[in-house]
């Protein structure tokens, strides 16, 4: 059984594997100091987003990630980025579904509510058209906080 494996078999809350993450994180912050960052300021729940100004920070920051995670039990999937180059290192089982580097393919992906396209590092919202015979003013202000919610 991998280290922290009965998170997935038992049920355990979210917030419990973020504690113990971050728990990890503040023990090991001198031997992953990008990872540490990372995690403490980017992020939520299960989902890491981060930004980095070039493609080579961006690497390094991916790769103390994945050592990170995977020294605390916890393999890091469902890779997504704008730059081809980061993801070419990624097992292809371990990228978010659809991205296929030889086609050149980037994705959007859903995070937090909103689609993230990666090809060109957008956010867009999708709208449902709303099939009321009429409206009520708790309608309507029950959809536009689930546009704008994750903001």
């Amino acid at each position: 059984m991998k280290q922290f494996g009965w998170f997935s078999e038992t049920k355990q809350p979210p917030y419990l594997a973020q504690f113990v993450v971050c728990s990890h994180g503040q023990d090991f912050q001198d031997k992953h100091p990008a990872a540490a960052l990372v995690m403490f300021l980017n992020m939520y729940t299960d989902d890491i987003l981060d930004s980095e100004d070039s493609e080579g920070d961006a690497i390094h920051v991916r790769d103390d990630l994945m050592k990170f995670l995977s020294d605390a039990g916890f393999p890091a999937q469902k890779w997504c980025s704008n730059r081809a180059k980061v993801l070419e290192d990624i097992p292809e089982k371990d990228r978010a579904t659809g991205v296929k580097l030889e086609e050149s393919e980037l994705l959007s992906v859903k995070t937090f509510g909103v689609q993230w396209n990666a090809r060109g590092d957008v956010f867009t919202f999708s709208i449902k058209e709303i099939n009321l015979s009429f409206y009520t003013k708790r309608g309507l202000l029950s959809r536009i906080a689930t546009l704008f919610d994750p903001l």
